[in-house]
């Protein structure tokens, strides 16, 4: 006869769940609720230093306005393990306050060249150093291509949702190749 041990099944449950609040806890710490402004986008670090592919082009054109004042002009490659470019995404490194940010573009479902509902259809993720992360919340994007895209959205920072400084507009464009 063959006994069922609820018991590990709800300990393996309860692990996954610690670890998982745990990494939560520790990107929230450090966070800051400050809004962060930029006159001149300078990309210092060498990681965004670093020279893409000679097949890779990177480009951002677009303003920040609220939580987040800068303007955007030139975009890189990104460093870390989240470079797609291509089927609706479009992830780039920017200089904002002369700190290195990444911009994660997506269409939840990518169908060819038309405009995207944030939220429903559409997701762009802000992600500061100090682990501030802004995610769509309204507006739009429209795709040229699969690589390429304008957006006009509201960005919320999700680790202070509310308050002064807490949304930002972006309006303009991004594209890899």
């Amino acid at each position: 006869m063959k006994t069922v041990q609820p018991f590990r099944r709800v300990a393996a449950t309860g692990l996954f769940a610690a670890v998982v609040a745990s990494a939560i806890i520790a990107a929230a710490c450090g966070g800051s609720s400050q809004p962060a402004s930029a006159t001149s986008p300078a990309v210092t670090s060498a990681a965004a230093a670093a020279t893409p592919s000679p097949t890779a082009s990177y480009t951002a054109s677009f303003t920040l306005t609220g939580g987040i004042s800068a303007t955007v002009d030139k975009a890189s490659a990104p460093s870390n393990a989240s470079n797609a470019c291509g089927g609706g995404t479009v992830d780039v490194e920017i200089g904002i306050n002369g700190q290195v940010w990444t911009l994660d573009a997506m269409a939840k479902t990518y169908s060819g060249p038309a405009q995207y509902k944030a939220g429903s259809e559409f997701t762009v993720m802000l992600n500061a150093p100090d682990y501030d992360i802004w995610m769509s919340t309204a507006g739009t994007a429209t795709y040229k291509d699969d690589k390429s895209l304008s957006m006009d959205v509201t960005l919320t920072n999700l680790m202070v949702p509310e308050g002064p400084g807490t949304s930002a507009h972006l309006l303009g464009s991004v594209s890899c190749a």
